[in-house]
Parts: structure tokens; C-alpha cells; sequence
């Protein structure tokens, strides 16, 4: 599971109101995916879509997002593969969306 954080969730419910089921199922991988392979393994969601995973700036995104990035204070981290009763939780710092591309702008989200 990719969690955002309170924060993201605020900004995202004040410009695009509440997060719908599709955007929270996006939000859910099936299986158990480890940091270290979100390059190598499908990241198809229950909502039915697939997460775009990318390496730059030393970090690793899924769609517009970083997850799993650690830093040092005052910056904010971004803790991954939290294990939980039936899975692992990833921290991002953005909600993600259904129908995510490269190109398209904050305008363009569902």
C-alpha cells in the first residue's frame, strides 16, 4: 500500500475534493512489493490500473510521487516497507491517480 501523508491528503481534497474509492484503490498493489523491487514487479492496482514506476534523483517514484525516502531533518521522510498484518506500507509524499502520465499537469487529475 502507498500512503500519503495527512498533508497531501489535505492539499489534494482542497483543490480536488475527497478522495473517491478509485483514488484510494489506486493507492493499493497486489502482493507483497518490497521497495527494492517496485522496478521489477508489475504494480497493478486493486482499482485495475498500473502504477508508473521511475528511478531519478536518487529516489524511487510511483506516478508523480517518492516513496521510500529517508532524509535527514528538517526535511520530511518518507519511510517504506513498514510491515503490517497483511502487507507493507510505503509513505509518499503526493496522492496518486488513476490515469497518471508523465506529461500530464496538476489540471489533468481525476
Amino acid at each position: 500500500m502507498f500512503a500519503p501523508s495527512n498533508r497531501a491528503c489535505e492539499q489534494y481534497e482542497a483543490v480536488y475534493g475527497p478522495l473517491t474509492q478509485a483514488v484510494c484503490a489506486y493507492h493499493v498493489v497486489k502482493g507483497l512489493v518490497k521497495i527494492g523491487s517496485l522496478g521489477s514487479t508489475p504494480l497493478t492496482t486493486l482499482q485495475g490500473e498500473t502504477i508508473t514506476y521511475r528511478r531519478m534523483f536518487r529516489k524511487d517514484f510511483i506516478d508523480n510521487a517518492f516513496c521510500g525516502a529517508l532524509a535527514s531533518p528538517p526535511r520530511t521522510s518518507y519511510p517504506g516497507d513498514i510491515a503490517a498484518d497483511n502487507g507493507l506500507i510505503h509513505m509518499i509524499n503526493e496522492v496518486i491517480y488513476p490515469g497518471y502520465t508523465e506529461s500530464a499537469g496538476m489540471n489533468d487529475r481525476l
